[in-house]
């Protein structure tokens, strides 16, 4: 009887190592899958980068053919409809990225400007005093779409009344009902050279590849550790008391 029940102890010790094995590996498979698609992403950046820069004075393509376009805009910041992004870091420390509208003095469109990273002040209910510059001013920066929400659980973890001018991410389709103005479907990333900005060192999609194929690395040999220990074990049992 202890035999049989010693036997049916390592064939489900063999099924939980093979199953974790296989888990980690699925893993590791699909962070290789996450690094391909970034190292595209990467290439269309490169190429798009290097075309002339949107000034929108004439019509522009869809959100999906701006993506990583240069742009120059000219026209006024409109801070009453400011926003604070939260749990946004700069090499460890808190704080925000400031979200400001620009209207385009040409055509009275609003765009988006992500300024940058500000530090965030004593606690979360006391904003930072951020100033903007006054009147009609010209900026150069890269449209991108907002980054996808790191977690919206529930109705208190998106964008609400409740958040005030801080938002836990930007969603674009609850800044247009909460505000009543319309915005175009993209993000300028304000480039650091440009004027009214603050902390701007942008995540590079190059990096972002790197880092897919570093945790690849590290969930196969997760599941390389799993099938040695198992094999070890067994060995270890299999082995002739003296």
């Amino acid at each position: 009887m202890g035999r049989k029940a010693g036997w049916s102890a390592e064939i489900g010790l063999g099924i939980a190592a093979v199953c974790l094995a296989v888990l980690f590996a699925r893993l590791g498979f699909w962070q290789i899958g996450r690094a391909a698609q970034k190292e595209a992403l990467a290439s269309a950046a490169s190429a798009r980068a290097r075309l002339p820069a949107i000034t929108f004075e004439t019509p522009v393509g869809s959100a999906d053919e701006l993506r990583f376009r240069k742009a120059i805009l000219r026209g006024s910041f409109e801070p009453l409809q400011q926003l604070f992004i939260d749990n946004e870091t700069d090499h460890g420390r808190a704080g925000y990225h400031v979200i400001t509208p620009l209207r385009l003095a040409h055509s009275g469109r609003r765009i988006l400007v992500d300024r940058g990273w500000v530090p965030m002040g004593p606690d979360r209910e006391h904003l930072p005093a951020i100033e903007s510059p006054a009147g009609e001013i010209e900026l150069r920066g890269v449209l991108d779409r907002p980054p996808a929400p790191r977690f919206a659980i529930d109705r208190l973890s998106r964008p609400g009344p409740e958040w005030g001018r801080r938002w836990p991410y930007l969603d674009l389709g609850y800044f247009v009902r909460s505000t009543g103005l319309s915005v175009e479907p993209y993000v300028m990333l304000l480039d650091p050279g440009a004027p009214g900005g603050f902390v701007r060192e942008w995540p590079r999609l190059e990096d972002r590849h790197h880092r897919h194929l570093s945790y690849a690395g590290q969930w196969f040999l997760l599941a390389g550790v799993t099938v040695c220990a198992y094999l070890a074990l067994w060995r270890s049992r299999r082995r002739p008391s003296a």
